[in-house]
């Protein structure tokens, strides 16, 4: 009984990972020691740039960073906004008169013609 139990999981596993391959690389473990440390290195960066904030600056480059900003600032006149920040779109849909299009339509009715045959 345990036999047979054991085996239909381990089938039922292999048929998983064939059927989705995608999940491999989730369930597996770093063999390879360079793979292991570039992992590292990422859980590293992500815990270091949590914020939004620029990972192990020097006082030059935060210097640079506000005088560029400043300068952004000054020629476009964006005091107060934030210039670091993706910006927000409005779109507003046309106001299309309906009246309108159904005199054309009248008057291509009345003459047979439209302004194509018109012209010609």
């Amino acid at each position: 009984m345990l036999h047979t139990r054991v085996t239909s999981l381990l089938k039922s596993k292999r048929i998983f990972a064939l059927h989705f391959p995608f999940n491999r690389c989730f369930c597996q473990q770093a063999d390879d020691p360079i793979q292991q440390l570039f992992i590292e290195k990422i859980r590293e960066y992500r815990t270091r740039s949590e914020g939004g904030n620029l990972v192990e600056p020097t006082p030059e480059l935060l210097e640079e960073l506000q005088s560029k900003l400043a300068s952004v600032n000054k020629n476009y006149d964006a005091e107060g906004v934030n210039m670091t920040a993706f910006p927000t779109f409005e779109f507003v849909e046309p106001v299309i008169d309906p009246i309108s299009l159904e005199v054309e339509d009248k008057k291509k009715k009345e003459t047979g013609k439209d302004d194509g045959e018109k012209k010609k």
